[in-house]
């Protein structure tokens, strides 16, 4: 097969060299980009190229984004989006078109549900969602996850009786008569949404592919995966077939470390396409629960500095097999005393790392003690902080 010659000009191409920052021309063989030059001497070199006129558009080079969950990403994708519904009667509408091209007892999951529309309570929702809901269990949370209503099949399902119902009554909505109304809000509206059956053989990788899709028409072409324990076989499966549209490097989790490093794989193992990446753990909780752990107390808060998710110690341990077994590592911190616990133990693995050609990162990088800026820089260390922590 012939490979496609292109020459793009009459536009601002972008090339994210610190050099030569802007150029006038692309050429491109194949997936290699040949020459980024003046558009005469671009013409010169490449007159058998076929041109394309950009018409003063900016060609960028494709994004990677550093943080994705792509199995988690896949089925949120996959649920119907109540997004622009103004009152019920849409909400009705939209999931009695997805019941449509279910069959009966087939789970139904949407995302996005206005929180205002569920405000007058469950009565008025059950009335209207009854007739369209009848066959299939339906659970609708807003964007945030922290608000859920479920019809009655949910309800009543064995996988809803397999929760904790204290927990879960915590945060539930109840009649006068003590049963659910179907409301749920905050941590058990997040745990009654993890009763949906999970997508499984073509229907996950059908999720992947329009999540793919999805990715690509965001200019986003490359990926660090975060959980490859739950996508990489998919992943693998796409990329065989041919239909693997983003380049992924698949982050290990700690319960899956041992069975990828007993297969002699290692970070950078596998191909452009698709590669093993680092260990991933995690050192503490969030800023907004006032569970990332601090070096000082909270405000108004004396006796708490938060929460430790994974002691020093044992990340020292995990991050020293790792870098063992050739595996470079990201760890998850959010406080500044969580961050300043993982640069310790990335220093007293910097030259073994260094050796071995391993660059480690740190994800969410929150709060910093000034004293801990420089170190990053002198360790070599990945800042990999998401919009959200800024």
């Amino acid at each position: 097969m012939k490979m496609g010659r292109y020459l793009f000009v009459n536009g601002r191409i972008y090339t994210g060299s610190d050099t030569a920052p802007f150029a006038e021309a692309l050429g491109v063989i194949g997936r290699r980009v040949f020459c980024c030059t003046t558009e005469e001497e671009a013409r010169a070199l490449c007159d058998s190229f076929e041109v394309v006129d950009l018409k003063g558009k900016t060609l960028v080079p494709g994004f990677n984004d550093s943080h994705v969950h792509l199995y988690r990403l896949a089925l949120q994708l996959g649920r119907t989006s109540l997004k622009g519904c103004v009152d019920l009667k849409d909400v009705a509408s939209k999931v009695e078109d997805v019941a449509m091209s279910s069959s009966p007892g087939e789970w139904i999951s949407c995302t996005d549900l206005p929180a205002r529309l569920i405000s007058n309570g469950s009565a008025e929702v059950a009335a209207v969602m009854e007739e369209v809901s009848a066959y299939n269990p339906v659970v609708m949370c807003n964007s945030t996850s922290d608000l859920l209503w479920a019809n009655q099949l949910a309800l009543e399902s064995v996988e809803f009786s397999a929760l904790d119902a204290q927990f879960v009554k915590l945060g539930a909505e109840l009649n006068s008569d003590g049963k659910y109304t179907g409301i749920f809000r905050d941590a058990a509206a997040r745990a009654v949404q993890k009763i949906v059956p999970e997508l499984k053989g073509n229907e996950l990788v059908k999720a992947f592919e329009n999540t793919m899709s999805k990715l690509n028409e965001l200019g986003i072409v490359a990926v660090h995966d975060m959980d490859a324990a739950k996508s990489f076989s998919v992943l693998a499966r796409l990329k065989r077939t041919g239909k693997l549209t983003v380049r992924a490097m698949g982050s290990v989790g700690q319960a899956s470390f041992r069975s990828f490093a007993g297969l002699g794989m290692f970070s950078g193992f596998g191909d452009e396409w698709l590669k093993i990446g680092p260990l991933v753990m995690c050192a503490d909780g969030d800023l907004t629960s006032r569970c990332a752990h601090l070096l000082r107390p909270y405000e108004n808060d004396p006796y708490n500095c938060g929460r430790v998710v994974m002691a020093k110690e044992g990340i020292q341990e995990a991050v020293t097999s790792a870098v063992k077994a050739g595996m470079s590592c990201s760890v998850r911190a959010v406080g500044d005393r969580a961050n300043r616990d993982v640069l310790d133990v990335f220093e007293s693995v910097f030259e073994t790392s260094r050796a071995k050609g391993l660059r480690h990162r740190v994800e969410c990088v929150q709060l910093l003690h000034p004293d801990d800026l420089k170190r990053f820089g002198e360790l070599d260390v990945t800042v990999s902080m998401q919009p959200v922590h800024i």
